[in-house]
């Protein structure tokens, strides 16, 4: 018996070990540039929370990622002040503009943490109850899923909340068997926290009721339902005092900023509700074809044998609710929206390979048909991990770029550079260039005109003291005319434009958001600019795999050994020609 349990104990030490080695390669990809705006905006929400008495910049999400940070940042700083390193939280702030890495690769470690825990998770489920070898495969299965490793190298909500619905699943198992009021209160306090973390992770609450009556049967069990209320409403308060401090203000600013997912695009979605990206894309290729098959029998299965085990009703509750729901509360179909339902694809999964595996009598071909089976399940998921953490740990066309440009134009040079939200923000699908100081100096006065103290740029600028900077015209796309202050947006019929505004240099990136773009805007440019350079990455990939779109196409043909790998956009720079020498 000892061997045995060693055997198992040893098999899911090694899968944990490899869930946060595929997580932790490549945890600071791009640093110190910051790649995806929802890492930036996490990093900046803590910074505000922190110095506005715990207020939340933001209500769009739950605060908890942003209060992990403040406390994560807290101990830091408070580390780094007795070290030296700071003397006051302005200072602290500084640092961070200065040189963002070890702010984002704390984040980015909670994480990834995060994700390991859902995989030691994973196992407690399936071993506690179903079998030891479903807790082991589920584990293996969710520990390589692709883009449950994916979203576990960002600072982002989804693979925390994520954890938190499965922490609130495991409660909702033990409350079939064992009422105890204890697992209520587990129950209340994991799910408030998945609220936390994420508003549209409250979609576990049914299974949390159905397990609940059914555990009771013919009763209400009201006790336990106003134990689990008050657990939840206690924890949900504290995660989000604002809530109780402001409550209407609270309630109408979360209403208000959801409804900006709501937003519909036609030529985003193209044509298709967004149920069935997920259903078609999203999670067959981020999980990988074969385990979503395998999951969807075992969906299947699960349904068909639910009468003879009770833990099987709650399973397919989750999936089920987020396809029925999506289209209600987000018109965009991003990817990561679905990792908070990839447990119950591995767990599915692990099922049914558990009980075909039942059927073979002999110990021996059975232990092999699970492995060969699961290793095979896994295979395509498994490589796209490989060749993702390998790609984003290879150079980057943007840093190269932005390398090029500080040697080769001159200091000061007015630059557009496309996919940039604000001058005084790093281009993040683009080139990331510096903010000249006097361009600093003039959004320090566009910001004061409008009443904001630009407490962000007056720091910006003792951040930037000694860089070579440059004056930076932002744009998120080329055609568009984008007013900084007053936000106006107009497109642009031509590249002449630019050269009325006199900028010297246009930078233009491959991932920059560019639909409906006319052929006519673009042959405009050559009319008043020439290239100049070019840096194309290796494979070219059609979008941005950290952020919304992954091209898994491209990304399948990555070759891990491959020396000569380059990652990023095509970034391509031009001079105005009547500005060349």
């Amino acid at each position: 018996k000892f061997n045995k349990r060693s055997k198992y104990l040893f098999l899911i030490i090694l899968i944990l070990l490899g869930a946060l080695l595929v997580r932790l390669w490549g945890i600071g990809f791009g640093l110190p540039q910051i790649q995806i705006i929802d890492e930036s905006g996490n990093v900046y929400f803590a910074f505000y929370t922190a110095a506005n008495g715990l207020r939340p910049l933001r209500y769009f999400y739950g605060p908890l990622i942003p209060y992990i940070l403040v406390l994560e940042y807290g101990v830091y700083f408070v580390l780094g002040k007795l070290a030296g390193f700071f003397s006051t939280p302005t200072n602290f702030f500084i640092s961070y503009l200065s040189n963002p890495t070890p702010f984002l690769i704390i984040g980015r470690v909670t994480m990834a943490i995060a994700g390991v825990i859902s995989v030691w998770l994973m196992w407690r489920i399936g071993t506690k109850f179903f079998s030891k070898r479903v807790g082991l495969i589920s584990a293996f299965f969710l520990a390589f899923t692709f883009l449950h490793v994916r979203e576990s190298h960002y600072i982002k909500e989804d693979v925390l909340a994520g954890l938190f619905v499965l922490a609130t699943f495991y409660e909702c198992l033990v409350i079939l068997k064992n009422r105890s009021l204890k697992h209520y209160v587990l129950s209340g306090i994991f799910f408030a926290l998945a609220l936390a973390a994420k508003y549209p992770a409250g979609l576990i609450l049914p299974v949390v009721l159905i397990a609940h009556f059914i555990a009771v049967r013919r009763k209400l069990g009201l006790k336990e339902l106003l134990i689990f209320a008050i657990s939840s409403a206690l924890t949900f308060f504290i995660t989000n005092p604002y809530f109780a401090i402001e409550f209407k203000e609270s309630l109408i600013k979360t209403i208000v900023e959801s409804g900006i997912n709501r937003i519909v695009y036609p030529e985003y979605l193209q044509g298709k509700p967004v149920w069935l990206w997920f259903a078609s894309v999203h999670i067959p290729q981020g999980i990988g074809i074969p385990l979503f098959i395998a999951s969807a029998v075992g969906f299947l299965l699960i349904i068909v044998k639910a009468k003879t085990k009770k833990e099987y009703v709650l399973i397919p509750i989750m999936p089920f609710l987020f396809f029925t729901t999506i289209d209600l509360w987000s018109k965009y179909h991003f990817a990561r929206y679905s990792v908070m339902i990839l447990p119950f694809f591995a767990l599915s999964a692990a099922i049914l390979l558990d009980k075909t595996g039942e059927r073979i009598k002999d110990k021996q071909k059975r232990t092999l048909f699970l492995l060969f089976a699961s290793l095979f399940l896994i295979a395509q998921s498994f490589l796209r991990v490989l060749k993702f953490d390998r790609i984003i740990t290879s150079p980057d066309t943007r840093a190269i770029s932005a390398k090029w440009v500080e040697s080769n134009i001159p200091q000061g040079a007015k630059i557009l550079v496309e996919s940039t939200i604000k001058p005084e923000y790093p281009s993040q699908l683009g080139t990331p260039l510096v903010l000249a100081e006097k361009g600093i100096d003039r959004r320090i006065e566009d910001s004061r005109k409008v009443g904001y103290p630009a407490t962000y740029l007056t720091s910006l600028k003792i951040a930037n003291q000694g860089k070579i900077g440059f004056d930076i015209i932002s744009t998120p796309r080329i055609d568009l005319k984008d007013n900084i202050i007053t936000g106006e947006q107009s497109f642009l019929e031509s590249a002449k434009y630019y050269q009325d505004i006199k900028a010297e240099y246009l930078i233009l990136s491959s991932w920059a958001i560019e639909p409906g773009i006319k052929k006519d805007f673009k042959e405009t440019i050559l009319d008043y600019y020439k290239p100049i350079a070019q840096f194309r990455s290796k494979p070219e990939l059609r979008s941005d795999p950290l952020w919304v779109d992954i091209d898994y196409e491209n990304l399948d043909k990555i070759n891990i050994f491959d020396r000569s790998l380059v990652f990023g956009p095509v970034i391509n720079i031009y001079q105005l020609k009547s500005s060349s020498k």
